[in-house]
């Protein structure tokens, strides 16, 4: 799944079979996301019952989340895109 703009929800019955790629806009969790949750632009909020089954990788932009929230995998923060040299 590929978010670049708007507010997207996952509510605490929703299940995303594969990894989700944050580029703008929000991203609200409280469900499952079995892949990655790779946040290179906007804003995730974990809430209590999210669980992400791979790895949470940061970039730019917000990542809060709460207590309760389960990441299955590491947590990666610094996360930069590639930059093609001409």
């Amino acid at each position: 799944m590929l978010i670049r703009a708007g507010n997207v929800v996952l509510h605490t019955d929703a299940q995303v079979g594969g990894s989700v790629y944050v580029l703008g806009g929000a991203l609200d969790v409280d469900g499952l996301i079995m892949g990655d949750l790779v946040v290179l632009d906007g804003r995730v909020t974990l809430g209590p019952t999210a669980r992400i089954g791979g790895d949470l990788r940061i970039g730019n932009g917000t990542t809060r989340g709460s207590e309760l929230a389960l990441v299955e995998g590491s947590i990666i923060s610094g996360l930069t895109l590639p930059v093609e040299q001409a």
